[in-house]
């Protein structure tokens, strides 16, 4: 019995612990194109595709906080892209010679 509570919490609390070490990899690997919030989207239709994987409970365990996780880092990628978008702006138009501070002040 005791046994069986250990292998439960092991595989939720580890599954949680991996699908946030998964999303945040991926979330930070995505950055890179601009694009964040695909990241867990590609990590989780990675994990689906090995054949026979979702066959585990610790697999699917993942995999439904995964899939958690994408759908809450949705927004939170779009935001991410609207600040990104207004931090390249700022330093283009503040790095021209002879402009001095940018007349919206210091966002960034």
């Amino acid at each position: 019995m005791l046994a069986l509570i250990g292998k439960c919490l092991l595989d939720v609390f580890g599954g949680i612990a991996v699908a946030a070490l998964a999303a945040t990899v991926a979330w930070h690997a995505f950055k890179l194109i601009r694009l964040p919030e695909l990241g867990p989207w590609v990590a989780l239709a990675a994990l689906l595709a090995i054949p026979g994987a979702a066959r585990h409970s610790f697999v699917q365990m993942v995999i439904l906080f995964l899939a958690i996780g994408a759908v809450a880092l949705l927004g939170e990628g779009r935001a991410w892209r609207e600040r990104n978008r207004l931090r390249r702006l700022i330093r283009r138009l503040g790095a021209k010679p002879g402009r001095g501070r940018h007349p919206i002040g210091t966002i960034v």
